[in-house]
């Protein structure tokens, strides 16, 4: 499954819970544990769960390690959000990255990079590594042509 991540500070867990609230289509589960769903023709495509995922779960590049705002932060909260495989996803993706980011001093991160992507770098479509954010095709691609 295809994921990205959304970074804060602790002290914004009930505002982006409040936004989320309204974002999202629907929500499943109750106080502290949440899902958030994004719907695409009625069917799931993105799922945002607000359990922490712990720094040990998450793969940071050998080479950078943990990306400099991250490490910076104070009480840093990193929450999931997962991408159906029945969709591509990637408009629902970076409308859900730029709203957020938009509103909240926050970072996110997706699967392909050991890089914390900010509301500028993704509306500018910015290219880190040479690819923008959350180009899962274009990282597949080049994998793909790595092989052969």
């Amino acid at each position: 499954m295809r994921s990205i991540f959304l970074l804060f500070e602790s002290d914004l867990i009930n505002d982006i819970s409040e936004f989320l609230d309204k974002y999202c289509n629907s929500c499943s589960g109750t106080f502290p544990v949440r899902q958030w769903i994004v719907t695409k023709d009625n069917n799931p495509c993105l799922y945002i769960d607000n359990i922490p995922v712990e720094e040990s779960d998450m793969y940071f590049d050998d080479t950078g390690g943990v990306p400099l705002p991250y490490s910076q932060m104070k009480n840093p909260i990193v929450w999931m959000v997962d991408i159906s495989g029945r969709h591509d996803g990637t408009t629902e993706v970076i409308e859900l990255a730029t709203a957020l980011l938009s509103k909240f001093s926050m970072y996110c991160m997706d699967d392909y990079t050991n890089h914390c992507w900010t509301y500028e770098e993704i509306i500018k479509k910015a290219e880190i590594e040479g690819h923008k954010f959350f180009d899962y095709m274009g990282w597949y691609e080049e994998n793909k042509e790595r092989v052969n």
